[in-house]
């Protein structure tokens, strides 16, 4: 029963570790940010797309984001990281 209860907004959360505040605090922009890099990531895509898709100025900053991320939730690290070593083993090219 308590667990119906509590409601939990994944991307909010992971939206407010990024920007470094209250969940109450995070705007739906910022929680679409979030839910667009999390998939990103998920989907393997690399620092290029990812720039132009989050649409960043630098892929600089997209190297940022994804490196803050993957500091902040250590089991996504070593998903990407298991992942993008199974692809190298397919002789697949991985840019991170």
């Amino acid at each position: 029963q308590l667990l119906n209860s509590i409601e939990l907004d994944l991307f909010k959360n992971i939206a407010a570790e990024l920007f470094s505040k209250e969940e109450s605090q995070v705007s739906n922009q910022e929680r679409d940010f979030s839910k667009r890099l999390i998939y990103s990531l998920m989907y393997g895509m690399g620092v290029y797309e990812l720039q132009r898709t989050l649409e960043l100025p630098s892929v600089t900053e997209a190297r940022s984001v994804m490196q803050k991320l993957k500091n902040r939730f250590a089991v996504l690290k070593h998903f990407l990281e298991t992942y993008a070593t199974q692809l190298r083993q397919q002789n697949c090219t991985v840019v991170t």
